[in-house]
């Protein structure tokens, strides 16, 4: 299950179009945890920047924390990598 607590508008808009950078060959995707947590935290902080900027009331703000956890279900267990 993944938990992202956020505005959905901005987040539904800014997600969708961010995602698209992948499509270029000068861009690498996340391939690690590290990679994909620093990733969510830069859109976060993409979409804290723009209501901070240009929003009536700051929604979300910084600082953006992002965890990252593993499941390891052959000893049922999760794990912070």
């Amino acid at each position: 299950m993944i938990y992202r607590n956020v505005d959905f508008r901005a987040r539904a808009v800014v997600w969708k179009q961010l995602k698209h950078m992948w499509q270029f060959p000068d861009f690498m995707r996340p391939q690690r945890s590290a990679d994909y947590r620093d990733y969510v935290r830069f859109k976060f902080e993409f979409i804290a920047h723009l209501y901070r900027r240009w929003g009536r009331k700051e929604v979300i703000a910084k600082p953006i924390d992002v965890m990252v956890w593993s499941v390891d279900s052959r000893q049922r267990k999760i794990e912070q990598p």
